[in-house]
C-alpha cells in the first residue's frame, strides 16, 4: 500500500480557536468515509479528566458513573491510604479477573482543600479498551462539564506499510512536523539492531502535544513484527481538549501534524488487540519451552505419558501478567487463532 507524500504547503495541521488564555484544538476533517466513532483510523488509548465540584457529586457517584459509562467495575476500586497530586485520597483501579490475578485500569484522586472539591480520573490503555460506547462517554463528559487533562490518540499500521520509522524520519527531515516554520524537538531511541523496537518522538512530554512513533510489535516481544504505532499525547497545557476527541479521535490525530493528515489505513481495534495478545502468547510459549520443557518431559516419563496427571500437578489458575490486558483473547486461543511455535 502506498501513501501520497504531503508537501508543506498542502499540509494543514490542527486548528486552534482562541478563547481567553487557552486555545481550543479542533479537528481537521478526514474525507475518507469516517462518519462516526465506530469507523475511525485511530482510537483513544489514555484518557484523564477532572470533574468540577458539585453538591450532588461525590466519590460514590463517581464510582457508579465509572461502572455505568466506562465499564469500570465498582469492585475495582482499591483504596491506597496515600495522597496523590494534591488530592487527599488516591484509589487504584485494579480489576480482578476470573482467569488472571488483576488488571491495572488507572486511578482516581479526590479530597483535599488544595483541589477545591474536584475529583480526577486517569484511565490507561487497558481501561480505554473496556469502553463499549464512546458516545456515552462523550455525552457524559460534556453534560457535567468535565475537563480533559490528557488524551492519547493512537493509530496502528499492523504491517508497517504506510508508516514506519523510516517514513517518520523522512517526514521530520522534510519539515512535515513543523508549525509556524519551526522544527520541534525530536528524539530517536535506537535498538541498535537488537529488534526490541525503535522509537521516534516529536515534542516534549507534558507540552500541549507530544507524539511517539514506535515499533509496537517488536516492543511487545515479536522481533519480526512490522506492527507500527503512531501515538499522539495531548495535555491541557494552554489548550482546551474538547470531548469531541473521544468520538472523533481520527480527526484530531490527522490534524495534529501536517504529515498525519494523510494516514490512510483503517484502524481495526479488535484485530490490533488480537495481534498484541498473539505476540505475547507466542513469547510465553517459547519461554515455557526453554525454562521448563525438559522438566515437563521428565514428569511425563514418571507418569507413563499421562499428560492429565502432569497438568494436574503444575497448572495454576490465572493468566500471566503479559496476557492480562487481553483477557478476551482466550476465545481466540481456544479456536487456535495463534501462531504455532516451533522448537
Amino acid at each position: 500500500m502506498s501513501i501520497k507524500q504531503p508537501t508543506t504547503k498542502q499540509a494543514a495541521g490542527a486548528h486552534a480557536c482562541t478563547t481567553g488564555s487557552a486555545a481550543v484544538i479542533s479537528p481537521v476533517l478526514v474525507t475518507r468515509g469516517e462518519t462516526t466513532h465506530t469507523n475511525q483510523i485511530a482510537h483513544i488509548d489514555w484518557l484523564a479528566f477532572t470533574i468540577r465540584p458539585s453538591d450532588d457529586r461525590d466519590w460514590r457517584w463517581l464510582r457508579t458513573s465509572l461502572e455505568q459509562i466506562f465499564n469500570i467495575p465498582e469492585k475495582s476500586w482499591k483504596g491506597t491510604n496515600k495522597k496523590w497530586s494534591g488530592y487527599q485520597h488516591r484509589v487504584d483501579l485494579i480489576n480482578p479477573l476470573d482467569r488472571g490475578e488483576s488488571i491495572n485500569l488507572g486511578l482516581v484522586g479526590y479530597g483535599g482543600k488544595s483541589q477545591r472539591g474536584t475529583m480526577h480520573v486517569s484511565l490507561n490503555a487497558q481501561a480505554c479498551a473496556r469502553i463499549k460506547d464512546w458516545s456515552l462517554v462523550h455525552d457524559w463528559g460534556k453534560s457535567i462539564d468535565a475537563i480533559i487533562t490528557r488524551a492519547d490518540v493512537a493509530h496502528d499500521d499492523l504491517e508497517g506499510e504506510t508508516v514506519n520509522i523510516n517514513v517518520i524520519r523522512k517526514w521530520y527531515d522534510d519539515g512535515l512536523f513543523n508549525f509556524n516554520g519551526r522544527p520541534p524537538t525530536a528524539q530517536l531511541i535506537d535498538d541498535l539492531g537488537s529488534k526490541k523496537g525503535k522509537t521516534f518522538s516529536v515534542g516534549k512530554r507534558g507540552n500541549a502535544k507530544y507524539i511517539r512513533c514506535y515499533e509496537k510489535g517488536k516492543k511487545e516481544g515479536d522481533p519480526n513484527s512490522e506492527w507500527f504505532r503512531v501515538e499522539l499525547e495531548l495535555h491541557n497545557n494552554k489548550i482546551i481538549i474538547p470531548w469531541d476527541v473521544t468520538i472523533n479521535p481520527s480527526h484530531y490525530l490527522a490534524g495534529s501534524y501536517p504529515c498525519l493528515e494523510y494516514l490512510s489505513i483503517v484502524q481495526e481495534k479488535i484485530k490490533t488487540l488480537q495481534r498484541a495478545g498473539t505476540i505475547n502468547y507466542t513469547h510465553m510459549v517459547k519461554w515455557l519451552r526453554s525454562a521448563a520443557g525438559k522438566s515437563i518431559n521428565a514428569m511425563l516419563q514418571v507418569e507413563n505419558g499421562d499428560i492429565d496427571s502432569v497438568l494436574e500437578q503444575i497448572v495454576r489458575e490465572g493468566l500471566p501478567k503479559r496476557l492480562e490486558p487481553f483477557a478476551g483473547l482466550h476465545d481466540a486461543l481456544k479456536r487456535g487463532e495463534h501462531e504455532n511455535v516451533k522448537p
